[in-house]
């Protein structure tokens, strides 16, 4: 059985959760609780340049907002 989430010719969105935190996702994939999608379906290569144009700071936004 081949992992979906390793497939290069699957299409994937972009998820993100309530931290901000980004998350690479096949688009035959119900989205889990607490994620949204917010880009795609669209190649693996595009979701991960919209990853590395938009999630600068991988830490979560509790922790980038507190201090």
């Amino acid at each position: 059985m081949t992992n979906p989430f390793d497939t290069p010719d699957t299409a994937y969105r972009v998820l993100v959760n309530e931290q901000q935190q980004h998350s690479l996702w096949p688009r035959d994939l119900p989205a889990p609780g607490g994620w949204s999608p917010v880009f795609g379906p669209d190649t693996r290569d595009a979701c991960v340049a919209y990853v590395d144009s938009n999630w600068g700071d991988m830490r979560p936004a509790s922790i980038r907002t507190a201090g």
